[in-house]
Parts: C-alpha cells; sequence; structure tokens
C-alpha cells in the first residue's frame, strides 16, 4: 500500500516525498491532534468565561445607603389614652384636647417663669417633638393628678412611639424627678441622664448642675441631715448628685459611705 500512495502523490512534487516519509506523516498527526486540542479549549472558555459589560452601559446602579439610625428614645410603650396636642407650656408640661394639662411624669425641666438656664432651649425642643396638632399617647402611673389639677402622664408620640419624657433627659433638656409613687421608669430616666450628663448634652453642657442636687424628687432622706437627697428609688450614686463631704447618720440607703467613716462622696 506504501507503493501505489508514493506514485498517486508523486506528482505533487515535494508533497509526495513529505507524506510518503513515516516521521512526516506522525509530524502531521501530532499537528492535526494539537489543533483539534486546541479548539476543544477555546470552546470551552467560551462557554464558561464572564460575558463583558458593553462599553456604553454607564456606571453601575449606585447602592442605597442605610437610614441613619436614630437616637431618639423608644421603650415599651403600654396602652394609653390617645390625644392631640393644642399647646406646649414649657419643657414639661403641654396643654392636650379641651384645655387639659398634662404633666410629664418623671422628669424636670427649667422653668421659663424662673429665667432657668436652658428653659428656653428646653421648651423649643419638646415644641420640635409634639408641636400643636400632634396626636400622642398618655400612660399613666399609680396617681393621676398632681396638687395642681394636672394630669400626670408618660407622653408618646403617637405615629412612632417615641417616648417624650425620655427624650428630653436623653438629650440634656430635662433633669429627671423621681416623685413616688409615680416611679415606673425611674431607672430609665437615671440611666439616661448619666449617659446625658457625661457627653455634656444640654444643659449639663451649658449650665451650673454643680452646686445642689439635682433631678430628684422634694422629699429628703433622714440618712443624710446636711443635704436634701431622697430615698430610693432610684438608686443612686455620687455622680448623680451636687454634693459633697456631708454627714451620714443611720442606714444610709444609696451607700454614699463606701469605707463608712461617716463622711459621703468625699473628695
Amino acid at each position: 500500500m506504501g507503493r501505489p500512495l508514493r506514485r498517486n502523490l508523486g506528482g505533487c512534487g515535494s508533497m509526495g516525498r513529505i507524506f510518503g516519509d513515516e516521521s512526516s506523516r506522525r509530524l502531521l498527526r501530532w499537528a492535526a491532534w494539537s489543533a483539534a486540542l486546541a479548539a476543544a479549549w477555546w470552546a470551552f472558555n467560551s462557554l464558561s468565561a464572564t460575558p463583558e459589560i458593553p462599553s456604553d452601559s454607564g456606571p453601575p446602579p449606585a447602592v442605597t445607603a442605610p437610614a441613619t439610625v436614630t437616637t431618639e428614645v423608644r421603650l415599651d410603650e403600654p396602652d394609653g389614652r390617645l390625644a392631640v396636642v393644642e399647646s406646649i407650656t414649657d419643657g414639661d408640661t403641654i396643654v392636650v384636647s379641651g384645655g387639659e394639662r398634662v404633666r410629664l411624669i418623671g422628669i424636670d425641666a427649667p422653668e421659663p417663669t424662673q429665667d432657668d438656664c436652658y428653659a428656653a432651649e428646653a421648651t423649643r425642643f419638646i415644641s420640635t417633638l409634639i408641636p400643636p396638632g400632634t396626636r400622642v399617647r398618655l400612660v399613666y402611673d399609680v396617681e393621676r393628678v398632681d396638687r395642681y389639677g394636672r394630669t400626670l402622664a408618660y407622653v408618646y408620640r403617637a405615629e412612632d412611639g417615641l417616648f417624650v419624657n425620655a427624650e428630653l433627659v436623653a438629650r440634656g433638656y430635662a433633669q429627671m424627678l423621681t416623685v413616688p409613687p409615680n416611679v415606673a421608669h425611674a431607672d430609665d430616666f437615671l440611666r439616661l441622664q448619666r449617659q446625658a450628663r457625661r457627653a455634656g448634652l444640654g444643659l449639663w453642657g451649658a449650665c451650673d448642675t454643680t452646686s445642689a442636687a439635682v433631678g430628684f424628687q422634694r422629699s429628703c432622706d433622714p440618712s443624710y441631715p446636711e443635704v436634701c437627697i431622697p430615698p430610693p428609688p432610684p438608686d443612686l450614686d455620687c455622680s448623680d448628685i451636687g454634693h459633697r463631704d456631708f454627714r451620714v447618720v443611720g442606714a444610709d440607703p444609696h451607700r454614699f459611705d463606701g469605707n463608712d467613716d461617716g463622711i459621703a462622696c468625699e473628695t
């Protein structure tokens, strides 16, 4: 079979000599095998490659930033009575539907009528939280009315549950004022006041709050005869009051006298 093949291809000159040589045939077979392998590799890459983005497609869509985290206070919102704010009296007193005066429980804002430091700022701030026309939820504690005939309530903004009493303390526009038996949120207000005081927010940075105890009920515990500090709750630390180096007699319910030498909050 070798000779007839050479005869048939002999007329092609040099090509006949190439195909007639056994090593040349092996070379041709190797070349054909390499070409087939290259074609298969190219086909595989074409199927698995990620398609290019056309140059005229423009920039990728912008990623929407997450909403800003709010610092507003929202504690558990119990059931209460809905009302509409008619006017703002000051930082801790409002008037709601039908002319009802409402005193916010557990806090004490500076008084504009007494020219207290930060009074105007506190009044403006609560006006931004619950301006006239805002629906609010009034939640009661044990006593519902004070000696002035005002309704005592925790006030929540109805649309989103913002706890207005707590927000005023957290931002430094009011101090805590604990008057038993209305103590449901005394610990919450104390925690928020400590944070605001450490950060120097609001009145804590703008006013002199070091000369006296601030933010507590007006009854005095007999364990501290030289100053007026209320009994618990809440449990107070020396950092919560303005008094220093005062005498302790008896039980010391707040444990101000850490070394039991009869002198509290020593400097």
